[in-house]
């Protein structure tokens, strides 16, 4: 007997974005409409497709009840993502990309999860990394853990295969995500917002069972050499993510987000690019005042006490201590070169 065949189960939405995946859309939908779980509402939402997307949305639409198509003109994933959570029915909601499926019992195994602990905010799968063609890892972990959010986050990528930073391969209850919107025009979206459901889930239910095949292909923002658009989107994802996480009071993860993932990915930008100017002057002078920053901070802070009273100095009040790192070092320059100077002028 699947959990479909039992009293009271749960409608499950399922909200798959659609925009230049219609070679793999098919699959995707299919994954879906065989899951074990029947009790499902799938909302397609169509993005503006450019190659027959919302054709292929509307024909699977016609052939099962269960199925919505929401059409909109291109905004991009998370406005795709918000357009469907606003549209869906469910109790309990997931988000499936459109070049993604799933494994026949996801539904089912992560319903499943919830209803081991009725307090549990949220439930949690593996992800399988593939081409399509290939499996790029895989195992059978079965096991069962329940724990807190506030644990789910400090344990970041010990984790994986359940990969903390995705709102995919998650189920959550409806509530838990009132008042989240994924960010409109940014890209790695999710690090945007993702610690904010697991911090008010309170208890996440998570299996290591890989029941979502997500596909790396080219053309994707994981894969290849990113933009700078992405870089930078990626580096503003985590600094947002570590203010948050200093404001929910876990600031050894807010610390954490600020070295290794705000930091890091500012730092691996090096000096800013002409390509940064497509940006507009006040976005650049801000990221080179962080960048500034953390490279002030990493060099003449080199004790972890004293990195981690400037980090969380500058989580408390950014725009200022940036500036005051900034003057700092352009004085240290100024003052650099008047040493010089001297010494010049001492010699002759």
């Amino acid at each position: 007997m699947g959990e479909q065949d039992l009293p009271g189960s749960p409608l499950v939405s399922v909200i798959i974005p659609v925009y230049r995946v219609s070679g793999y859309l098919d699959q995707c939908v299919a994954s879906v409409l065989e899951q074990t779980y029947a009790h499902l509402d799938v909302v397609l939402v169509n993005d503006g497709c450019p190659d027959g997307g919302g054709e292929r949305c509307d024909y699977h639409a016609a052939q099962d009840g269960r199925i919505r198509v929401l059409h909109q003109a291109n905004g991009g994933l998370s406005v795709a993502r918000n357009s469907g959570l606003r549209a869906s029915e469910g109790e309990l909601v997931m988000f499936l990309d459109g070049d993604d499926w799933l494994a026949s019992d996801a539904v089912e195994t992560l319903v499943s999860l919830l209803r081991a602990d009725d307090s549990a905010g949220m439930s949690a799968c593996g992800m399988f990394w593939t081409s399509g063609e290939k499996t790029i890892a895989s195992d059978r972990d079965g096991s069962v853990e329940i724990i807190s959010g506030e644990e789910f986050l400090r344990a970041g990528t010990a984790m994986l295969p359940v990969n903390p930073l995705s709102a995919c391969a998650k189920l959550f209850r409806r509530h838990l995500l009132d008042g989240i919107w994924f960010p409109e025009g940014r890209l790695h979206e999710d690090v945007f917002v993702t610690h904010r459901m697991y911090h008010r889930a309170g208890t996440i239910a998570y299996t290591r069972r890989r029941l979502y095949y997500y596909r790396q292909r080219e053309g994707s923002i994981t894969s290849g050499e990113p933009s700078v658009r992405s870089k930078i989107d990626k580096a503003r994802a985590h600094l947002e993510r570590s203010r948050e996480l200093k404001d929910m009071g876990i600031l050894d993860v807010a610390l954490r987000e600020f070295k290794h993932g705000f930091a890091w990915h500012l730092r691996a930008m090096g000096s800013p690019s002409p390509h940064w100017r497509a940006l507009g002057p006040a976005e650049v002078d801000e990221l080179e005042e962080q960048r500034l920053l953390v490279t002030r901070a990493e060099n003449d802070l080199a004790s972890g006490a004293k990195l981690r009273v400037a980090v969380m100095l500058y989580l408390r009040a950014p725009r200022t201590t940036a500036r005051l790192y900034v003057r700092g070092l352009r004085v240290s320059k100024r003052l650099g070169q008047a040493r010089t100077r001297g010494s010049h002028r001492r010699r002759t």
